[in-house]
C-alpha cells in the first residue's frame, strides 16, 4: 500500500485499488462517494484525499506523510454539520481533524501495527492538518515545542498538497498555500532558530557576543571587551564612556530578545577590519576611548521606532546609524542623518 501511495500518479491508479486500501483500511470506505456539499471542495471526500496524496513531492522519505494525506479527512463523515447561519445550504466539518485524529489512533494504527514513532508522526500530521498557522513565531510555537523542524515542514508539504485539491479560486486557499509555501522554503527554519534561543536563557552578554559577531566577525571578542568595559547602561540603551574600566556591566538575562537593533556611530568605523578602539595601543584603567557608539538592547523592528531612535542619536552626536537584523545576522550601513 505504501509504495503504490509514493509511486502513483494518477487518482485512477490509486481509485482501481480502493477494495485493496479498504481490506487494510476499512474505515476509507466511508469516504468513497462522499458528496462534502462545500464550494471550497471540487471533489468528493475519496477524490479529494487521494488528489492530496498525488500532490505529495515523490521523493517525502517519510511513508507517514503519504499515509496522512489518505486519512486526513477520514473524520469528516462523523463531523458533518449544517452552517451556523439560517440561509447557509453547504456542510461544514468542525472539529474534523480531532476526529480523524481519533479514528486514526483508535482503529486504524493498531490494525497496521505501526511502530510508536511511526504512530507519532502520522498523528501529528493529521490532528494539525488544517491548523492555521502564519509567519510569525508565536504562530509556531506550540510546534517548535512539539516536533523538529522536519515534520513541521512535513506537514507544511501536507497543507500545500491539500490546499490544491481544493478550489484555488478562493482568496482564502490561495493565500493559506502561499503562507506553507513560504514556511517549507525557508521561514520555518529562521523562526525555529529564533525559538530556540527564545526557550534558552539569553542574557545580555549573549546579545552583546552576538552583536560583535554580526559587526566584527574574526574581532569579535575584542569587540565583545569593548562593550562590556568601555560602555555604559544608560537604561535601554549603551553608550560609550570616555575610557576604559576594568569593571565588566552586570550580566542579567534579558527581558526580550530584539530582532532589530541599532547602533549609532560618531563617525564611520569599519568594525571588520580595524580594532583601534582606544587612543593608546595598550589598554588599561583609564586609556581614552576612540571609538565612540551607542547600542539600542530593546527591539526597534518597528520602521517608525527605529527612525525615531536614530534621529535622537544623531541630535546627541552619534548620526551614523548601522541598522542590525539579528534574525539573518546581518547588518545594514544607513546614510548619515542631520542633526536637527
Amino acid at each position: 500500500m505504501f509504495n503504490l501511495l509514493r509511486t502513483a500518479t494518477s487518482f485512477e491508479e490509486i481509485n482501481e485499488k480502493r477494495e485493496e486500501i479498504a481490506s487494510w483500511i476499512p474505515e476509507v470506505s466511508l469516504m468513497f462517494e462522499y458528496d462534502q456539499n462545500n464550494s471550497y471542495h471540487p471533489y468528493d471526500l475519496w477524490e479529494h484525499c487521494v488528489r492530496t496524496v498525488l500532490e505529495i513531492p515523490k521523493d517525502s522519505s517519510d511513508d507517514m506523510l503519504f499515509l496522512a494525506a489518505l486519512l486526513h479527512d477520514i473524520g469528516k463523515p462523523e463531523s458533518r454539520c449544517a452552517g451556523r447561519k439560517s440561509d447557509d445550504t453547504e456542510s461544514h466539518y468542525y472539529g474534523h481533524p480531532v476526529v480523524s485524529k481519533r479514528i486514526v489512533e483508535e482503529q486504524i494504527i493498531p490494525r497496521l501495527a505501526l511502530s510508536e514513532d511511526d504512530a507519532f508522526r502520522l498523528l501529528y500530521y493529521v490532528e494539525c492538518h488544517d491548523d492555521h498557522v502564519g509567519l510569525k513565531a508565536k504562530h509556531l510555537r506550540k510546534h517548535y515545542e512539539r516536533v523538529p523542524l522536519c515534520m513541521f515542514q512535513n506537514l507544511m508539504l501536507l497543507q500545500m498538497a491539500d490546499a490544491m485539491t481544493h478550489d484555488m479560486e478562493r482568496e482564502l486557499i490561495r493565500e493559506r498555500y502561499l503562507i506553507c509555501k513560504e514556511l517549507y522554503e525557508g521561514k520555518a527554519e529562521e523562526l525555529y532558530q529564533w525559538l530556540s534561543e527564545e526557550h534558552r536563557v539569553f542574557t545580555n552578554y549573549d546579545f552583546y557576543r552576538k552583536i560583535a559577531k554580526i559587526l566584527a566577525k574574526e574581532n569579535e571578542e575584542k569587540l565583545f571587551q569593548y562593550m562590556i568595559h568601555a560602555m555604559d547602561d544608560n537604561g535601554g540603551f549603551l553608550r560609550t564612556r570616555y575610557c576604559y574600566w576594568e569593571k565588566e556591566l552586570p550580566n542579567r538575562k534579558l527581558r526580550e530578545i530584539p530582532k532589530t537593533v541599532l547602533v549609532a556611530l560618531e563617525v564611520p568605523f569599519n568594525f571588520e577590519s580595524a580594532t583601534d578602539y582606544y587612543e593608546a595601543g595598550s589598554v588599561q584603567m583609564g586609556t581614552d576611548t576612540r571609538l565612540k557608539m551607542q547600542l539600542f538592547y530593546s527591539d526597534l523592528s518597528n520602521k517608525d521606532e527605529f527612525m525615531q531612535e536614530a534621529e535622537w542619536s544623531a541630535a546627541v552626536g552619534y548620526p551614523y546609524p548601522i541598522k542590525i537584523d539579528m534574525v539573518q545576522e546581518s547588518f545594514e550601513i544607513m546614510e548619515w542623518i542631520e542633526a536637527f
